[in-house]
């Protein structure tokens, strides 16, 4: 609507003329506000934010009283300082633990397991299953406080089962994993394939469809059983590589 419809013809110009007048003061206002902006303080690029943490979390191969001092984590963090790289380990893998349990250990909603659980009870497949699949470590038997959410997560899991036979569901358990922590963008899938009965071929090429650069198979880079002191260190050499080529780790001082 027309701001001048409801005033007499006499003064319509005076009107107009000082909505002229009021115009080209806005105006110019903005003009020097705009100016002032463009010439202040611009919007601070960008900081990729540091990360000092690497994170793992799965199978550890060797008995729980045992993963800090020998285990994957400790002989990872073991060449961090050899080659001068300060970063901090937190190692939260299990020994012979189904893949939910591990799910459980990292915080992933309840509902998830339940649901994964359920799938596993029904057994529409009528596969003969370990206890693994039907059963989850309870969870005052876990210490279930973390700090590692900001961490670069290293994932090796699923040795044992948990995941009913089928890669899909051990990818999805994966990624419940990796939604607990604050960053997905930096990680390490590592695959070994399992104890119990699958399609290997099936298996290897389902992960690296999922995970592609990230994912790496430890059976092609390792010549040791894993429940031995040579394995893992088969293990950590083969993962430190790897998160080195990915850029993951700084240059050592």
């Amino acid at each position: 609507m027309a701001n001048g419809e409801s005033v007499m013809e006499d003064g319509l110009a005076s009107d107009v003329g000082e909505q002229e007048e009021s115009s080209v003061q806005e105006e110019s206002t903005v003009q020097e506000e705009s100016t002032v902006q463009a010439s202040g303080s611009a919007e601070p690029e960008a900081v990729e934010h540091e990360i000092t943490m690497i994170s793992f979390r799965g199978d550890s191969f060797l008995q729980d009283d045992q993963v800090q001092e020998k285990g994957i984590g400790a002989l990872v963090k073991k060449k961090l300082e050899d080659q001068q790289i300060d970063m901090q380990v937190r190692d939260y893998s299990m020994y012979q633990a189904g893949s939910m349990a591990q799910l459980r250990l990292a915080g992933v909603d309840e509902t998830a397991i339940e649901g994964y659980l359920k799938r596993h009870t029904d057994n529409e497949n009528n596969m003969e299953l370990s206890v693994y699949e039907t059963k989850v470590r309870a969870a005052e038997d876990m210490n279930l406080e973390r700090d590692d959410q900001e961490a670069i997560p290293v994932i090796c899991m699923g040795y044992y089962g948990g995941w009913y036979n089928d890669p899909e569901e051990l990818i999805k358990q994966i990624q419940d994993i990796l939604g607990t922590y604050a960053q997905q963008e930096k990680y390490l899938v590592a695959g070994l394939y399992p104890s119990v009965d699958v399609d290997k071929e099936l298996y290897k090429t389902k992960m690296e469809e999922a995970w592609g650069d990230h994912y790496l198979q430890l059976d092609d880079e390792i010549d040791h059983s894993p429940s031995k002191n040579e394995g893992r260190e088969d293990i950590a050499a083969a993962v430190f590589k790897k998160l080195q080529n990915l850029g993951y780790l700084p240059t050592g001082e």
